[in-house]
Protein backbone atom coordinates (compact mmCIF):
# COMPACT_ATOMS: atom_id res chain seq x y z
CA UNK A 1 0.00 0.00 0.00
CA UNK A 2 1.00 3.29 -0.78
CA UNK A 3 0.17 6.91 -0.47
CA UNK A 4 0.91 10.49 -1.97
CA UNK A 5 -0.71 13.41 -0.66
CA UNK A 6 -0.97 16.51 -2.69
CA UNK A 7 -0.06 19.50 -0.78
CA UNK A 8 1.79 23.59 -0.60
CA UNK A 9 0.70 25.97 1.65
CA UNK A 10 -0.89 28.01 -1.47
CA UNK A 11 -3.53 28.20 -3.59
CA UNK A 12 -3.34 27.91 -7.17
CA UNK A 13 -0.44 26.13 -8.07
CA UNK A 14 -2.50 23.08 -9.93
CA UNK A 15 -2.37 20.84 -6.48
CA UNK A 16 -5.76 19.26 -7.12
CA UNK A 17 -4.97 18.87 -11.09
CA UNK A 18 -1.88 16.94 -10.77
CA UNK A 19 -4.01 14.77 -7.89
CA UNK A 20 -6.31 14.27 -10.69
CA UNK A 21 -3.89 13.13 -13.74
CA UNK A 22 -1.82 10.84 -11.46
CA UNK A 23 -4.74 8.99 -9.99
CA UNK A 24 -6.55 8.82 -13.53
CA UNK A 25 -3.51 8.03 -15.19
CA UNK A 26 -2.63 4.90 -12.86
CA UNK A 27 -5.67 3.68 -12.82
CA UNK A 28 -5.71 3.74 -16.39
CA UNK A 29 -2.06 1.41 -16.56
CA UNK A 30 -2.90 -1.03 -13.20
CA UNK A 31 -6.45 -2.02 -13.84
CA UNK A 32 -5.94 -4.66 -10.87
CA UNK A 33 -4.63 -1.98 -8.60
CA UNK A 34 -7.76 -0.07 -6.72
CA UNK A 35 -6.99 3.40 -6.43
CA UNK A 36 -8.26 5.66 -3.92
CA UNK A 37 -8.33 9.43 -4.03
CA UNK A 38 -9.58 10.45 -0.47
CA UNK A 39 -10.88 14.41 -1.21
CA UNK A 40 -10.05 16.64 2.26
CA UNK A 41 -10.12 19.79 0.60
CA UNK A 42 -13.53 21.41 1.51
CA UNK A 43 -13.65 22.80 -1.95
CA UNK A 44 -13.96 19.08 -3.59
CA UNK A 45 -11.77 20.30 -6.57
CA UNK A 46 -10.58 16.67 -7.39
CA UNK A 47 -14.28 15.60 -6.78
CA UNK A 48 -15.68 18.26 -9.64
CA UNK A 49 -13.31 16.66 -12.01
CA UNK A 50 -13.70 12.61 -11.34
CA UNK A 51 -17.15 13.25 -11.53
CA UNK A 52 -17.39 14.97 -15.19
CA UNK A 53 -16.42 18.28 -14.52
CA UNK A 54 -18.21 21.78 -15.05
CA UNK A 55 -21.39 20.22 -16.61
CA UNK A 56 -22.25 16.99 -14.46
CA UNK A 57 -20.13 16.99 -11.13
CA UNK A 58 -23.05 19.45 -9.34
CA UNK A 59 -25.58 16.96 -9.64
CA UNK A 60 -23.26 14.43 -8.21
CA UNK A 61 -22.04 16.34 -5.31
CA UNK A 62 -25.36 17.37 -4.67
CA UNK A 63 -26.32 13.28 -4.88
CA UNK A 64 -23.79 12.39 -2.80
CA UNK A 65 -24.06 14.94 0.05
CA UNK A 66 -27.49 14.48 0.51
CA UNK A 67 -27.55 11.07 1.09
CA UNK A 68 -27.65 9.52 4.86
CA UNK A 69 -25.33 9.31 5.75
CA UNK A 70 -23.17 11.79 3.79
CA UNK A 71 -21.50 9.70 1.57
CA UNK A 72 -18.49 12.09 1.76
CA UNK A 73 -15.25 12.23 3.46
CA UNK A 74 -16.95 14.76 6.01
CA UNK A 75 -19.58 12.01 6.49
CA UNK A 76 -16.63 9.73 7.05
CA UNK A 77 -15.86 12.34 9.63
CA UNK A 78 -18.89 13.45 11.35
CA UNK A 79 -19.72 8.99 12.07
CA UNK A 80 -15.75 9.69 14.21
CA UNK A 81 -16.85 12.72 15.66
CA UNK A 82 -19.72 10.41 17.40
CA UNK A 83 -17.57 7.82 18.21
CA UNK A 84 -13.61 9.59 18.01
CA UNK A 85 -11.93 6.59 19.77
CA UNK A 86 -13.29 3.96 18.06
CA UNK A 87 -13.25 3.29 14.22
CA UNK A 88 -16.98 2.90 12.27
CA UNK A 89 -17.46 -0.65 11.28
CA UNK A 90 -18.20 -0.16 7.75
CA UNK A 91 -16.93 2.64 5.30
CA UNK A 92 -18.64 1.61 2.85
CA UNK A 93 -21.46 4.32 3.06
CA UNK A 94 -18.74 7.34 2.02
CA UNK A 95 -16.84 5.38 -0.70
CA UNK A 96 -18.61 6.40 -3.87
CA UNK A 97 -17.69 5.24 -7.84
CA UNK A 98 -16.74 7.71 -10.45
CA UNK A 99 -17.78 6.13 -13.22
CA UNK A 100 -21.36 6.30 -12.51
CA UNK A 101 -21.10 9.75 -12.81
CA UNK A 102 -18.17 9.79 -15.12
CA UNK A 103 -18.08 7.34 -18.08
CA UNK A 104 -14.30 8.33 -18.78
CA UNK A 105 -13.14 7.34 -15.37
CA UNK A 106 -11.57 3.66 -14.97
CA UNK A 107 -14.12 1.06 -13.29
CA UNK A 108 -10.71 0.57 -10.28
CA UNK A 109 -11.01 4.39 -9.21
CA UNK A 110 -12.60 4.79 -6.08
CA UNK A 111 -13.37 8.44 -4.21
CA UNK A 112 -14.19 9.52 -0.85
CA UNK A 113 -15.96 12.45 -1.69
CA UNK A 114 -14.82 15.78 -0.93
CA UNK A 115 -17.25 18.00 1.29
CA UNK A 116 -17.85 21.42 2.10
CA UNK A 117 -19.21 20.83 5.30
CA UNK A 118 -15.59 19.60 6.65
CA UNK A 119 -14.82 23.62 6.90
CA UNK A 120 -17.89 23.37 9.34
CA UNK A 121 -17.04 20.52 11.75
CA UNK A 122 -13.17 21.34 11.87
CA UNK A 123 -13.49 22.60 14.92
CA UNK A 124 -15.45 19.98 16.43
CA UNK A 125 -12.64 17.72 15.35
CA UNK A 126 -9.62 20.33 16.87
CA UNK A 127 -11.37 20.54 20.10
CA UNK A 128 -11.76 16.58 20.33
CA UNK A 129 -7.80 16.50 19.72
CA UNK A 130 -7.41 18.88 22.16
CA UNK A 131 -9.47 16.72 24.82
CA UNK A 132 -7.76 16.21 28.49
CA UNK A 133 -9.30 12.19 28.60
CA UNK A 134 -7.76 10.02 27.18
CA UNK A 135 -4.11 11.24 27.44
CA UNK A 136 -3.35 10.33 23.55
CA UNK A 137 -6.05 12.43 22.55
CA UNK A 138 -4.51 14.59 19.85
CA UNK A 139 -2.53 11.15 18.38
CA UNK A 140 -5.84 9.09 17.93
CA UNK A 141 -7.80 11.85 16.23
CA UNK A 142 -4.71 12.99 14.22
CA UNK A 143 -4.64 9.24 12.62
CA UNK A 144 -8.44 9.33 11.51
CA UNK A 145 -7.17 9.85 8.15
CA UNK A 146 -5.14 6.57 8.44
CA UNK A 147 -7.46 4.30 9.85
CA UNK A 148 -10.07 5.15 6.72
CA UNK A 149 -6.81 4.48 4.49
CA UNK A 150 -6.38 1.33 6.91
CA UNK A 151 -9.74 0.35 6.42
CA UNK A 152 -10.15 0.72 2.75
CA UNK A 153 -7.17 -1.30 2.23
CA UNK A 154 -8.61 -4.18 4.05
CA UNK A 155 -11.85 -3.38 1.58
CA UNK A 156 -9.97 -4.27 -1.43
CA UNK A 157 -9.31 -7.25 -0.09
CA UNK A 158 -6.36 -9.12 -1.86
CA UNK A 159 -6.06 -6.56 -4.39
CA UNK A 160 -3.00 -3.92 -4.32
CA UNK A 161 -4.07 -0.62 -3.19
CA UNK A 162 -2.48 3.10 -3.40
CA UNK A 163 -3.98 6.24 -1.95
CA UNK A 164 -4.12 9.69 -3.94
CA UNK A 165 -5.19 12.31 -1.20
CA UNK A 166 -5.51 16.11 -2.10
CA UNK A 167 -5.39 18.60 0.40
CA UNK A 168 -6.18 22.43 1.36
CA UNK A 169 -3.53 24.86 1.03
CA UNK A 170 -4.27 25.59 4.41
CA UNK A 171 -2.71 23.68 7.63
CA UNK A 172 -5.96 23.28 8.79
CA UNK A 173 -7.23 19.88 11.13
CA UNK A 174 -8.38 18.34 8.01
CA UNK A 175 -4.89 18.70 6.51
CA UNK A 176 -3.00 17.66 9.25
CA UNK A 177 -5.30 14.22 8.64
CA UNK A 178 -4.10 13.86 5.14
CA UNK A 179 -1.02 14.55 5.77
CA UNK A 180 -0.07 11.87 8.50
CA UNK A 181 -2.16 9.54 6.66
CA UNK A 182 0.40 9.78 3.62
CA UNK A 183 3.61 8.00 3.10
CA UNK A 184 4.71 10.36 0.38
CA UNK A 185 3.84 14.32 0.06
CA UNK A 186 4.04 15.80 -3.67
CA UNK A 187 4.38 19.40 -3.28
CA UNK A 188 3.23 21.28 -6.19
CA UNK A 189 4.56 24.67 -7.16
CA UNK A 190 4.93 27.13 -9.72
CA UNK A 191 7.96 29.20 -10.54
CA UNK A 192 6.93 32.66 -8.85
CA UNK A 193 8.45 34.37 -5.39
CA UNK A 194 4.97 33.34 -4.12
CA UNK A 195 5.38 29.56 -4.59
CA UNK A 196 8.62 29.94 -2.85
CA UNK A 197 7.41 31.36 -0.20
CA UNK A 198 4.93 28.28 0.45
CA UNK A 199 7.74 25.69 0.14
CA UNK A 200 9.18 27.52 2.75
CA UNK A 201 6.23 27.08 5.01
CA UNK A 202 6.04 23.61 4.35
CA UNK A 203 9.57 23.37 5.49
CA UNK A 204 8.74 24.83 8.48
CA UNK A 205 5.71 23.60 9.28
CA UNK A 206 6.60 19.76 8.84
CA UNK A 207 10.15 19.88 9.24
CA UNK A 208 10.71 22.50 11.63
CA UNK A 209 13.68 24.51 8.80
CA UNK A 210 13.17 27.88 9.45
CA UNK A 211 16.40 29.29 8.21
CA UNK A 212 17.33 28.37 5.03
CA UNK A 213 20.50 29.22 3.67
CA UNK A 214 20.76 31.55 1.56
CA UNK A 215 22.25 30.28 -2.51
CA UNK A 216 24.23 32.39 -4.42
CA UNK A 217 23.17 33.01 -8.52
CA UNK A 218 26.78 33.35 -10.54
CA UNK A 219 25.59 34.70 -13.81
CA UNK A 220 28.25 36.08 -16.60
CA UNK A 221 27.62 38.85 -18.66
CA UNK A 222 29.21 40.15 -22.00
CA UNK A 223 29.80 43.12 -23.29
CA UNK A 224 32.09 45.03 -25.74
CA UNK A 225 34.74 47.97 -24.45
CA UNK A 226 35.16 51.21 -26.45
CA UNK A 227 37.94 49.54 -27.90
CA UNK A 228 35.61 46.71 -29.58
CA UNK A 229 37.13 44.02 -27.56
CA UNK A 230 34.94 41.68 -25.95
CA UNK A 231 34.42 41.75 -22.00
CA UNK A 232 33.36 39.41 -19.49
CA UNK A 233 31.64 40.46 -16.15
CA UNK A 234 30.63 38.34 -13.81
CA UNK A 235 27.40 39.29 -11.16
CA UNK A 236 26.46 37.15 -7.67
CA UNK A 237 23.13 37.60 -6.85
CA UNK A 238 22.21 36.08 -2.97
CA UNK A 239 18.80 34.64 -3.16
CA UNK A 240 17.36 33.28 0.13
Amino acid sequence: MSSYAFWNNKGGVGKSFLCFVAASEYAHRHPDTDVYVIDLCPQANVSEMLLGGYFTSPDGLHFLMSKTPRATVAGYLEARLNSPFRMVADISPYLCEPREFNQNIPENLRLVCGDNYLEIISEAIRQTSQLEIPYDSWKQVLTWGRDLTVALRSYSGDRDTIFFIDCSPTFAIYTQLALVAAENLVVPFIADYTSRLAIENVLAILYAITDPPYCAIRTNCFCKTREGRRSTCTKITYIR
